[in-house]
């Protein structure tokens, strides 16, 4: 049976050799998926700790350490607990949260996938100048696309999704309220120098946390 089997396999339809590996092309594509999603969680990452103010800025960020895993980066603090004044609190908010909040020195981590070889990038089409120059408003906060590629540090914007713009200035104008410990009816004066540069700052660090890119060097 073996041998016959050799002899006419190529003759077999790719159509035929799916339902006799899978049964059917449904259990093909759930398995090809499952392997995707295992290919994924299976990819090596790196956790890079960070030690910085009380705002996050990233001006104040300093490398503490590179860990393989969450895991091994919370082991570490909880060895250096007393070290670094955290509580238990502490540590809680930085693993639900990624940072801790409201201490003079805080911490806050980022990852990323490693890659062995980096993939070739296609070339993409350019995009038109409405979409850079959409404002997106929520409150007092407005912002375009075109401003967060026209920063010192820009972003690339190409993929960021208009929804995706939204949140950003949504969670901008929230977060600098609370910071400002603004109520209802206080206004976000970003002719305040100081109103504008917590903006600026918050809204950096928004953009980040929902993974916005920045520009790599041409």
């Amino acid at each position: 049976m073996q041998r016959r089997f050799e002899e006419c396999r190529e003759s077999v339809s790719v159509e035929d050799k799916i339902r006799l590996a899978f049964g059917s092309f449904d259990n093909a594509l759930y398995e090809f998926g499952e392997y995707c999603k295992e290919a994924v969680r299976n990819r090596p990452q790196v956790y890079l700790l960070y030690r910085s103010d009380a705002w996050h800025s990233r001006s104040s960020m300093e490398l503490v350490a590179p860990f393989s895993s969450l895991e091994n980066m919370m082991e570490y603090l909880r060895r250096k607990k007393k070290e670094f004044r955290l509580t238990e609190s502490d540590l809680e908010e930085f693993e639900n949260n990624r940072q801790t909040q409201g201490r003079d020195e805080n911490y806050l981590y980022e990852s990323d996938y490693l890659d062995m070889l980096p993939e070739q990038e296609s070339k993409l089409p350019p995009k038109d100048d409405a979409f850079y120059d959409k404002v997106f408003v929520y409150g007092e906060s407005e912002l375009s696309r075109r401003e967060l590629e026209s920063l010192p540090k820009p972003f690339d914007t190409y993929h960021v999704t208009d929804e995706e713009m939204e949140r950003i200035v949504r969670e901008t104008e929230l977060e600098i309220r609370n910071r400002l410990g603004l109520n209802g009816c206080e206004l976000i004066d970003l002719d305040n120098e100081r109103h504008s540069e917590i903006w600026w700052e918050e809204m950096e660090k928004i953009a980040v946390r929902h993974g916005v890119p920045y520009r790599r060097d041409e």
